[in-house]
């Protein structure tokens, strides 16, 4: 029941990267090996992401189990406050970093710059992508797994729809490259974004516009961060891993950081069945 529409879902988080990676390819090949690099970075951080989701589930669970809907929406308000607050130094770091971070997997004179073009649109709406996975985790806390599949889906159409549009021009917008297939995708998740908060908000009343008490934050952060920080260390490991070898494939020159990045992209389908079981 919960983890077949967690399974689309899944799959539509995935294909928005297929998709992204298809277009770009048809740039040249120094493009795609800029976004092969980036992969690692943002497996990073979207792993540190699916921590915090964790961690919010299980806290709101406990929460909702106890039947107290004012906590309810105290601890959901709490977890997407975190959750801003994980974008802010997220993307403070990621522009500060980035630069020495793509020297260290590789990146040479030529697909730095296509890369850093990448990465500072996307840590920009990095917010698009950790808040709406927090919220995920609340609706699924509550037993809401559809609505998170829906997100997933429109997100997933939104992105197919303007990666070819950005990139490449038309119907008056101009070509913008490997930074069109950034904006596509913060495009897209607002679009994912704005599907789960107003669920959160005016459908299930989880969302408290209440300026919150320190102590009750302090509370609710213990409780979720209990759970998502061993989560989080579990989590980046992967992309870890991915960021050595990215390293020693670059070696090999901008060819084989394509080619390793489409394996990549092919390889993260297998992981759908264990991720949406897990989840």
């Amino acid at each position: 029941q919960f983890a077949i529409p967690m399974g689309f879902g899944l799959i539509c988080m995935i294909l928005v990267n297929v998709i992204d990676t298809y277009w770009v390819s048809k740039l040249g090949t120094k493009e795609l090996a800029a976004m092969s690099l980036s992969f690692p970075v943002i497996g990073f951080i979207t792993n540190i992401s699916f921590g915090l989701m964790i961690g919010a589930t299980t806290a709101l669970s406990r929460t909702i189990g106890a039947g107290d809907q004012n906590a309810v929406r105290k601890m959901t308000t709490h977890a997407m406050i975190l959750g801003l607050i994980v974008v802010f130094l997220v993307t403070a770091m990621g522009l500060l970093l980035q630069e020495s971070v793509f020297k260290l997997l590789g990146a040479d004179d030529e697909t730095l710059p296509l890369v850093i073009d990448y990465m500072n649109i996307w840590f920009i709406g990095s917010i698009f992508l950790i808040v709406p996975l927090i919220g995920n985790g609340a609706l699924r806390a509550s037993g809401d797994s559809k609505t998170p599949m829906v997100m997933m889906i429109c997100s997933a159409l939104a992105n197919a729809a303007l990666d070819p549009l950005f990139i490449f021009g038309g119907f008056g917008i101009e070509p913008m490259g490997i930074k069109g297939a950034a904006h596509a995708t913060n495009v897209a998740r607002f679009v994912g974004l704005c599907i789960i908060f107003g669920t959160l908000l005016y459908r299930d009343k989880m969302i408290d516009l209440v300026m919150p008490k320190l102590n009750e934050l302090k509370a609710s952060w213990q409780s979720i961060l209990s759970v998502g920080i061993p989560a989080i260390i579990s989590n980046i490991m992967g992309p870890l891993a991915t960021a050595l070898l990215t390293s020693m494939v670059a070696v090999y020159g901008p060819e084989a950081i394509a080619a390793y990045g489409i394996g990549a992209r092919v390889d993260a389908l297998l992981l759908i069945i264990p991720g949406a079981l897990t989840g």
